[in-house]
């Protein structure tokens, strides 16, 4: 998470309200910006996604901006098969 967190850009959010954009030109085109944080672990393998979105308040289209991924693989066993699998 830390390391995941730290590539995608820290921001925080007050209450369940969306965060409206600061960009004029978005709030203009009633954008809405949120992000979500996924976190799943097995077999000793840990991974994290940060996804940041933009969602049209008029339409409900969801735009996804930028996803990022943490991946913690455990123990290395074979790692050809680890650059196999970028």
């Amino acid at each position: 998470m830390k390391a995941g967190g730290s590539r995608a850009t820290a921001r925080t959010f007050q209450g369940p309200e969306p965060h409206v954009t600061q960009n004029p030109a978005a709030r203009a085109r009633n954008i809405a910006t949120g992000r979500g944080v996924a976190i799943s672990g097995m077999a000793g393998t840990v991974v994290a996604q940060i996804a940041d979105v933009e969602v049209d308040t008029s339409t409900g289209k969801v735009t996804v901006q930028r996803v990022t991924v943490g991946h913690d693989c455990g123990l290395i066993v074979n790692p050809d098969g680890l650059q196999e699998s970028d």
